[in-house]
Formats: C-alpha cells, sequence, structure tokens
C-alpha cells in the first residue's frame, strides 16, 4: 500500500528456490539479494564446458506424483520461462515406475529371490518395457516431465531480467560473515560494509562465521562433503539418443544420465552433449575417456555407433551450517531470520507458492 513503508529484507544467496521467494515476497518487502558469486544460480548456475555454456550436471522437476503446474504458470506468468515435455520421458533401473507410480526397487526383491534367475529377467523386462513405451504411457498426463527450454541459462537470465524490472536490489561477489542483532535490528557484515535489515531470508549454505545477540555468541562450524562428481561427455553418433534422462541402480558407478544437449547454448555441430552423475562411493575412481566409454558400451544405453569426442570431469562441493547451530540461531532470532530447505527444488518450490508468507 502505498504510504507505507516497508520493511527491509535481506535475501543471503540467490538459488532459484530463493529467486521465486523474492518475487513472491516483493510486495511486502524492500528486497535485497546478497549473492558471494558473481552470478545468480546458486547450485543451479551454468557451467562452460567444451566452450558452450550448458547445464551444470543432470536437473529434473520430480512430479513425484504431484501435479506441477502451479509452478509451470508461476515461471510461465512471471519471467517468461517456457517448459518442453522430457522426451522420452524420464526412465529408471532403481524403480519399476520411476517417480510418477509407488516406487518397487527391483534390486531389493531380487536380492531376496537369489535362487530364483527368471526373477530379474522378468522384471528388467518389464522395465524396458515400461522405458520403452514411456511416452504413450505419460501421454496426456499431468504428471508427465516437463523441462526449461534453454536449460538453467535460459531460467536465471529470465530471472535476473524480471529481478531488475520490479527493483529487487542485487548484490554480487559479497560474502555475509557475521549476522549480529541490536535491540531488535539486524545487522550483516561483510568484510567490507555493514547492511541494516529487518529480517533475513536465507539457506545453510550460508558463509556464516558469527551470529550475535546482546547476550549471546555462537561462532558457526560447517561440515563438508563432495555432493557430487560430474562427468560431462561430447559425443558423435548418427542416430537419437534413447533417453532424456535416466537413473541407474545404487550399484552402479553411475547414478544419472541426462542428455542436455538440448538445454545447452552452443554453435552450429552435430555432438550430442551427455552429463553423467557418479554414485558416491564410486567418486574417488580414476575417471578417463575409455573409462567411460566402457562404462557406456557395457549399459548399452547409448546407440552402438557412438564415439565419445571429449570429455571432461567436474566435483561441487557442499559446505552446510551445523543443524543444531542453525537451531540455536532461529532460537535467538525471534523470527527475524528464516531458513528455508532447498535441497529438492521442486519442493522448495512448490511450498514456496503453496505458503506466500515469511
Amino acid at each position: 500500500m502505498k504510504g507505507i513503508k516497508r520493511k527491509k529484507l535481506f535475501i543471503i544467496g540467490s538459488s532459484p528456490c530463493l529467486l521465486m521467494k523474492a518475487l513472491i515476497l516483493k510486495d511486502r518487502y524492500d528486497i535485497t539479494i546478497i549473492e558471494k558469486n558473481s552470478d545468480i544460480g546458486g547450485a543451479w548456475l551454468y557451467t562452460e564446458k567444451f566452450g558452450m555454456i550448458m547445464d551444470n550436471g543432470p536437473h529434473l522437476l520430480y512430479t513425484l506424483r504431484r501435479d506441477l503446474s502451479a509452478i509451470y504458470s508461476f515461471l510461465n506468468k512471471e519471467i517468461g520461462v517456457k517448459f518442453q515435455v522430457h522426451s522420452p520421458q524420464p526412465t529408471s533401473e532403481e524403480s519399476i515406475f520411476f517417480f510418477n507410480t509407488p516406487e518397487f526397487n527391483y534390486t531389493h526383491f531380487v536380492a531376496a529371490k537369489t535362487e530364483k534367475r527368471y526373477t530379474r529377467f522378468v522384471i528388467q523386462l518389464f522395465q524396458t518395457l515400461k522405458n520403452k513405451f514411456s511416452d504413450l504411457i505419460f501421454k496426456n498426463s499431468k504428471y508427465k516431465y516437463l523441462y526449461i527450454e534453454g536449460g538453467t541459462y535460459q531460467l536465471l537470465k529470465k530471472f535476473k531480467e524480471k529481478l531488475k524490472q520490479e527493483g529487487i536490489k542485487l548484490i554480487l561477489k559479497e560474502s555475509i560473515n557475521n549476522i549480529e542483532i541490536i535491540e531488535g535490528a539486524i545487522f550483516l557484515k561483510s568484510k567490507k560494509n555493514i547492511y541494516k535489515a529487518d529480517k533475513i531470508l536465507t539457506t545453510s549454505r550460508l558463509d556464516l562465521k558469527l551470529f550475535s545477540t546482546k547476550s549471546l555468541l555462537i561462532k558457526t562450524h560447517k561440515k563438508e562433503e563432495t555432493i557430487l562428481m560430474v562427468v560431462y561427455a561430447k559425443i558423435k553418433t548418427q542416430e537419437k539418443l534413447k533417453f532424456s534422462y535416466h537413473t541407474f541402480s545404487k550399484n552402479d558407478a553411475f547414478y544419472l544420465i541426462s542428455d542436455i544437449t538440448n538445454t545447452t547454448q552452443q554453435g552450429s555441430f552435430d555432438s550430442k552433449i551427455i552429463s553423467i552423475a557418479m554414485n558416491k562411493n564410486h567418486q574417488n575412481t580414476n575417471i578417463t575417456k575409455s573409462s567411460i566409454e566402457k562404462q557406456l558400451r557395457d549399459k548399452r544405453i547409448l546407440p552402438n555407433d557412438f564415439v565419445i569426442e571429449d570429455v571432461i570431469v567436474d566435483s561441487f562441493i557442499d559446505k552446510k551450517i551445523d543443524s543444531k547451530i542453525i537451531k540455536a540461531i532461529l532460537e535467538n532470532s525471534k523470527g527475524k531470520i528464516t531458513f528455508i530447505n532447498h535441497d529438492n527444488l521442486t519442493r522448495c518450490w512448490l511450498s514456496s507458492i503453496q505458503n506466500r508468507y515469511l
């Protein structure tokens, strides 16, 4: 409302979930977003490989038997993002029905029937048929899988344009290390600046070193772990790939594989780009072009004529504030600081649309 001074909300971090929150709350608060990196996006920030801009790994909007039309509608209406249907629909070796219907873990089922080899054969046959006809199965279904046209590059580009249009302030390359509450006011401190806020919205990935009130001092510490090792492969083939997004079993070296060719910002070339997320217990293995090619041939997931032109291996480090420290901060911030869980972007987006308050 005109004439009413809005409270200052500082959002620390710029993951797609936090960016959606900023747009939802823009009419209630005077919003400033502070991001430690040189661009927005957080863990969804695109990457550059083979001289092209592409998604930084296999990404998917999980339906989990939920209607995601609210997400598609919001992002299309608010920032002009368009979506395309995965073709073929995502497939999995970990569950017969993947994410659209109740999970059936065939590896556990087969383990209980080790003496009956035909069990694995029957289940794998069912899985093969389901994968082959997945487009037909999910045709006209509200649970079908869609993805962002142009990938995360276009998503973040549209978000940045909307932030500017709405007058939401964006500060890049600044890390908040200290938060102090003095007489009800919150002060955010970086190495160069001090900001005064009424409320803070952030995540456990915050680079916080110190939180203090008049009677309390908390030194934060983080646990560090490698969450994902990703292999990017540039592939030559004359045939169309038979998968869009595929989940392997828990015992495989591969965890996920995704065809990201259509979401790669590229010039004129006829190669395919796939990204492979490695399972955690295989992340320390020596990954080479020949080892990746051998595993792909063994799995028969690519056309027989495929040739790997180049391979790049990358890893992503996750740093989180300890959950006990977050609990202590929340108890002593008196509602002035909110932490959101954005480990699953789909769930976070749905929650943000359904709950439009802090």
